[in-house]
């Protein structure tokens, strides 16, 4: 059984005065009563079962709990622009995690968690949810510390947690007022009455931290604005230009740096990167570890990097001799499509970067990156004789499809490049989500480091009587009211008994 005073504050059974505002509660109805099922109450409509669903308690910790969970997934599933492969998600996450779970990371959108509908859904309600609580819980605080009860009945001075009684002089309540200012209290003198009050911001600070969650809240949502959130990763070759997704610029790769400790642990990876606008450098960059390149908005973090084959040096050679009848070096990312080699004409008819066989055994290549490469050529002797089309696998020169041709196909050296792996991220959300981490490390701060504290007086005669409460942190209130009253010549009361 409870009670509950006009300011929302309910006390156990048996309390005479609220503990929240010092309003007497003899005339105060039973909480538990004005609620119950036979009690008369209006006709509940929808917009009421949803606000007392979205001002329940469990139903924010059940959204926390599951958003935590999302994040989990989010945090241990590779995210769509996050990972090294060229594959597109639908070809991915079936080859990552097996076509069953592959499958489902697609359906439910796990692959991109943080912006798909169901998560943006569930930030949104909890959002929803804790500005629900904060105005059911704050609109009677708000009333209760803008109209203080300044002037307490009698015997709530005979029941409060902390009280005094001081001889009254010819001015009865300056010597408190004086000590309480000078303890840098706010006081209202009204007739016999005094009321003083410390550290009122303290009882906002569990709101002011929601109110910072919620504006973190929103910066995660601005996510699904469109253009606000944008997650890539870029292979860029050294002495490459590559256009960055969506920005209208491009990062030109001037070298790719690795260092080692001796024991072989990575020492330094470094991207020494040239932003590029209108095919003008704006800016140059060295792209560390932990020092992003940033330009409009955009950063590109160092993430990984690899070694690419870059150049191919080829000689053809009358078959069975080591005769040199021409040589020619070919770009294995881009291959021109003819080639001179001493007086033979080399054409490039096909080119698989890397090579393999779809399911119809069809020849097709699995990456635009030359991992495997494999060339079907066409050769033109100097008399116009035509040689081909014939393969020719530079990782296997041994292996041969036509021997009936005069010559054969030698690499005589395979040059490589260092490729960078750069992750591109956008998020314009973040200074949202930092001013939202202010507002709530501010609301912390407020709700465990400032105490409400509260002193009331009343002039009986040749005696003061004072009381006080504090909201918490009742021990060191404690403490001080016993200085107060030292200070004053008198010694605290007793302390009421509990519920009074």
């Amino acid at each position: 059984m409870t009670v509950s005073c006009i300011c929302g504050h309910v006390s156990d059974a048996g309390a005479r005065y609220c503990a929240n505002c010092g309003r007497p509660l003899a005339a105060a109805r039973p909480a538990e009563k004005a609620h119950g099922p036979n009690a008369a109450r209006r006709p509940r409509g929808l917009l009421d079962r949803v606000w007392d669903f979205f001002a329940s308690v469990p139903v924010a910790v059940v959204l926390l709990f599951l958003l935590a969970a999302a994040a989990v997934l989010g945090t241990l599933i590779d995210q769509e622009g996050q990972y090294s492969s060229w594959m597109p998600p639908d070809q991915y996450y079936p080859a990552r995690y097996g076509p069953l779970w592959g499958r489902i990371i697609l359906a439910t959108g796990l692959s991109h968690a943080y912006t798909s509908w169901w998560f943006l859904t569930l930030m949104g309600m909890l959002g929803l949810s804790l500005t629900v609580c904060t105005l059911q819980r704050g609109i009677p605080l708000y009333r209760a510390l803008h109209r203080p009860t300044v002037a307490p009945p009698p015997g709530f001075f005979h029941h409060a947690p902390q009280r005094f009684t001081f001889p009254a002089g010819p001015d009865p309540l300056a010597p408190l007022a004086g000590a309480l200012r000078r303890r840098r209290y706010r006081v209202t003198i009204l007739g016999d009455r005094l009321f003083a009050e410390q550290g009122r911001w303290g009882r906002w600070g569990p709101y002011i931290l929601h109110a910072g969650l919620i504006v973190v809240l929103l910066g995660g949502m601005s996510r699904a604005i469109p253009g606000w959130y944008r997650e890539d990763f870029l292979w860029v070759r050294d002495g490459e230009t590559v256009p960055v997704p969506g920005t209208g610029w491009s990062v030109h790769s001037r070298g790719f740096t690795a260092e080692f400790y001796p024991d072989g642990r990575p020492k330094l990876y470094a991207t020494d990167a040239v932003v590029i606008e209108n095919g003008q450098p704006v800016k140059e960059h060295r792209i560390l570890m932990n020092e992003p390149l940033a330009h409009r908005g955009v950063e590109l973090y160092q993430s990984s990097y690899r070694t690419e084959l870059d150049k191919a040096v080829i000689q053809i050679r009358a078959r069975g001799t080591e005769k040199v009848l021409g040589e020619f070096s070919v770009d294995l990312t881009n291959p021109a499509p003819q080639y001179r080699a001493g007086d033979l004409e080399v054409a490039v008819l096909d080119y698989y970067p890397d090579f393999a066989l779809d399911a119809a055994n069809r020849p097709t290549t699995r990456s635009p990156d030359p991992l495997n490469p494999a060339f079907v050529f066409r050769v033109t002797a100097a008399g116009g004789t035509v040689h081909g089309p014939t393969w020719f696998f530079p990782f296997y020169p041994d292996v041969h499809f036509d021997q009936s041709l005069p010559f054969e196909f030698v690499v005589r050296e395979l040059t490589e490049v260092n490729v960078t792996g750069l992750r591109v991220k956008q998020d314009r959300g973040v200074p949202i989500i930092y001013l939202g981490l202010a507002i709530a490390t501010a609301g912390v701060f407020l709700t465990f480091y400032l105490s409400h504290r509260r002193i009331w007086a009343m002039v009986d005669g040749s005696e003061v009587h004072v009381a006080g409460q504090a909201h918490r942190g009742r021990a060191l209130f404690a403490r001080e009211f016993a200085r107060l009253a030292a200070s004053l010549g008198a010694t605290p009361a007793a302390p009421a008994p509990a519920g009074r």
